[in-house]
């Protein structure tokens, strides 16, 4: 996980980026992005972590925004039969990735576990984002600006609020100008 977040793979990963607005389960594979220079290296990575191909399913939660559940598999590329056998089953594990969010991570949350990145170094995207900010550009423009989305954008923000145990965005840029994480230059 340090090694995403400071690669800010969260901007590249296909398990992400191409689920975002879809309401049907991304079958994927590596091979579908082998020529792909920008996912190139988060496959490589992910690839020496048994991750090559798999199912991702995002849906929406009233209370949490977007839920994400991969289901990760080290076989690539997915054979003809491979791919007609999890067609067959992405009901299944679309329930089961709901019923598992229900059960046990909307639960968990909702009891205000303290966030397992508090106090986790910010990513040089992160950093970057939160130094725009502070100069007062919106999460559209940070993301125009730095090529990503502002839902991505404002994933970082999510992140940097939890890692410095901010309330939200403003007391987030006050807790790194006042930790010289970064400087406001005039």
């Amino acid at each position: 996980m340090a090694e995403y977040d400071q690669k800010a793979y969260v901007e590249v990963d296909p398990r992400i980026t191409k689920t975002w607005g879809r309401s049907a389960p991304f079958v994927w594979d590596s091979t579908d992005f082998a020529n792909d220079p920008k996912i190139g290296p988060f496959l490589a990575d992910a690839a020496r972590y048994g991750t090559r191909s798999g199912v991702a399913i995002s849906f929406s939660d009233p209370a949490y925004t977007r839920i994400g559940v991969a289901y990760n598999s080290s076989i690539s590329p997915v054979d003809p039969v491979r791919k007609t056998f999890l067609d067959q089953r992405l009901g299944d594990l679309m329930m089961f990735a709901a019923r598992f969010h229900d059960l046990f991570v909307a639960n968990y949350v909702d009891q205000n576990a303290l966030s397992s990145i508090h106090g986790a170094p910010l990513s040089p995207r992160e950093r970057e984002c939160l130094a725009l900010a502070a100069r007062g550009m919106t999460s559209l423009e940070i993301g125009t600006k730095l090529g990503i989305a502002e839902r991505t954008a404002n994933f970082h923000f999510a992140n940097v609020v939890s890692k410095l145990g901010a309330l939200n965005r403003k007391e987030a840029i006050a807790l790194a100008v006042a930790q010289g994480v970064i400087r406001i230059e005039m």
